[in-house]
């Protein structure tokens, strides 16, 4: 193993050290060094349980540190305990909470300590841990280990069965794998692309960006070669590197092309600095260029600098039709209160602008203003249609700051009493929350009425982010199952109605089957009979089947005959998750 896998860690385990003053002379333990250098891990040690079930050689490793009087001692003793763990016991010692460090420093002493270890012995097994546990080091090092080892990196994604998994190593590791060796990743392309599905793309066009830069020519040579889909990702991946390499001259190549100025759009529209070399010169573009790269989110950024420019340009004398032209005035007029306030309150009372720019003005500049300046300028308004618009911005800027602090308790108590939706805002928080908020989050849901029950498991199912607890949501359809009189009713719940419980039985076992199959199929067959359940069934065991499929077939064969024969036959068409 080579000496540079130490390379990241132990500088964020120094940082933790220099405090102490003792740290700055100490030395890996050799046993450790000659494992890594032969790529062998030590045995697993005999286990006999302690009398409070840790293991007694837990219990003499972790006495040391137990008797320590004070913070230099504690901190000594966690070092050396991290050095004496067998390198094959890391990932048990890691999981299991036998190290209860009292200090935040101590804690991450101990875990970045043998992180480090493992992370240069094996390299790849360590990778996949901190995946697993979302640790937020992970970044860092797959990048360094995929511009290394490129061959290694590639072969552990291409191993992965877990779509999950292997969709997170990709993003993680695809652009540093395309930047180190071209060439390899070129030629493995394609078996990536089809690993990452037709509805999974994203880490393919990362890939194909950066090979875009750092190796066109050879991406260019190979463009024929690529799945149809992937050619058009890398066509755009080569736009994108010639426009800002050259943005005269990728315009100029782009001219020649069939598609051309869809390209162009796709690619500048999505990009703030390309936009920012159409928003110097905007006429210099063909006729017809500069309304398709601003009618999607192009507008955004074309405006950002400088909104105001552009409620003063004759934008129609640029060759904008209505309706490109009514998109970047709104965008102006939303951008306007947080670069230029004043301007802004002059226009919302000048009395030139239309309703809908009246309103969109009114709700930028309250987002423009802090809090006390916002709720000033709102006491002044007389006009009803302004007040109201005011207001609704005020209301949701409240929310998203408000989101922070939403705990299980106050976020149960609140929908439970209003029926209101969750908002991104406070899905990515809780995709944030530990064990311990998780189940206080049941806790709280058990202590709920049926009719509360009712209204809060309705909004929980409806949300398909990733950060949602799966086992929570879980808990909270197959309560609406049992419970049907606890719905709500339907004209009180729009989104039931957009959204039956059939389709979120499939979203979510589809989605639970990526981080813990086992789990989700044992909340499938307690589920009550019927729809919900059946498609349940089919969308596990169709996402199940894509990395283990005989663990999915014996399940199949503990279902009834009738769901057996329902999902098998779902299998063997092809079926696709969804309903």
């Amino acid at each position: 193993m080579k000496a540079q896998g130490h390379k990241i860690l132990p500088v964020l385990v120094f940082g933790f050290c220099a405090a102490a003053g003792w740290i700055a002379g100490r030395d890996w333990a050799p046993s450790d060094v000659e494992a890594s250098k032969t790529g062998t891990m030590a045995s697993k040690t005999d286990r006999s349980p302690a009398k409070g079930g840790e293991p007694s050689e837990v219990t003499a490793m972790l006495a040391p540190l137990r008797a320590a009087g004070n913070t230099e001692e504690r901190l000594r003793a966690t070092i050396q305990l991290a050095d004496n763990i067998p390198l094959a016991d890391i990932e048990r010692w890691l999981s299991s909470g036998w190290f209860k460090g009292g200090e935040d420093m101590q804690a991450n002493l101990f875990q970045r300590s043998l992180l480090s270890r493992w992370q240069e012995a094996d390299p790849g097994g360590m990778l996949e841990y901190c995946l697993r546990r979302d640790i937020r080091i992970t970044y860092e090092f797959s990048q360094d280990w995929a511009s290394r080892e490129p061959a290694a990196a590639l072969a552990l994604i291409e191993g992965q069965t877990n779509p999950q998994m292997r969709s997170s190593m990709l993003s993680q590791m695809g652009a540093a794998l395309a930047k180190a060796d071209p060439q390899l990743v070129l030629s493995r392309i394609t078996g990536l692309a089809k690993l990452s599905g037709a509805d999974n793309q994203y880490e393919i066009q990362g890939i194909l960006h950066q090979l875009a830069e750092s190796a066109p020519a050879l991406l260019e040579a190979q463009l024929a070669t690529l799945p149809r889909n992937a050619q058009d990702l890398a066509r755009r991946g080569l736009a994108r590197s010639s426009l800002r390499k050259d943005f005269a001259g990728g315009l100029a190549g782009l001219l020649d092309q069939k598609d051309g100025m869809q390209t162009f759009a796709e690619v500048v529209g999505s990009d703030q600095d390309l936009m920012k070399k159409v928003a110097g010169d905007p006429g210099s573009l063909p006729p017809g260029w500069l309304g398709a790269v601003t009618s999607g989110p192009g507008s955004y950024y074309m405006v950002h600098e400088n909104p105001a420019q552009w409620l003063e340009t004759d934008l129609a004398g640029l060759g904008l039709n209505e309706n490109e032209v009514e998109s970047i005035r709104n965008q102006a007029l939303s951008r306007l209160g947080g670069k230029n306030p004043e301007k802004l309150k002059a226009l919302i009372s000048g009395g030139t602008l239309n309703e809908d720019e009246n309103r969109i003005a009114v709700q930028g500049l309250v987002f423009g203003l802090d809090a006390q300046a916002a709720a000033d300028w709102i006491a002044g308004l007389t006009d009803e249609a302004e007040l109201q618009a005011a207001k609704e911005a005020l209301a949701s800027k409240a929310g998203s700051s408000d989101a922070e602090e939403v705990t299980p308790s106050s976020l149960l108590g609140d929908i439970a009493a209003n029926g209101r939706e969750i908002s991104w805002a406070e899905t990515r928080l809780i995709g944030k929350w530990d064990r311990e908020q998780i189940q206080a989050l049941n806790d709280g849901f058990d202590a709920l009425t049926a009719e509360q029950k009712g209204a809060v498991a309705a909004r929980f199912i409806t949300r398909r982010d990733r950060q949602m607890p799966v086992e929570f949501q879980g808990k909270a359809l197959a309560y609406l199952l049992e419970n049907p009189d606890a719905r709500p009713a339907q004209q009180d719940s729009q989104s039931i109605r957009d959204r039956s419980l059939a389709n979120s039985a499939c979203d979510l076992a589809a989605r639970w089957a990526d981080q813990d199959p086992t789990a989700a199929a044992a909340w499938v067959t307690k589920l009550p009979e019927g729809t919900e359940r059946l498609w349940a069934a089919k969308n596990l065991a169709a996402r199940w089947a894509e990395y283990e499929p005989a663990a999915v077939q014996r399940w199949i064969g503990s279902l009834s005959a009738s769901e057996r024969a329902e999902v098998t036959t779902f299998m063997n068409s092809g079926g696709a998750i969804g309903r």
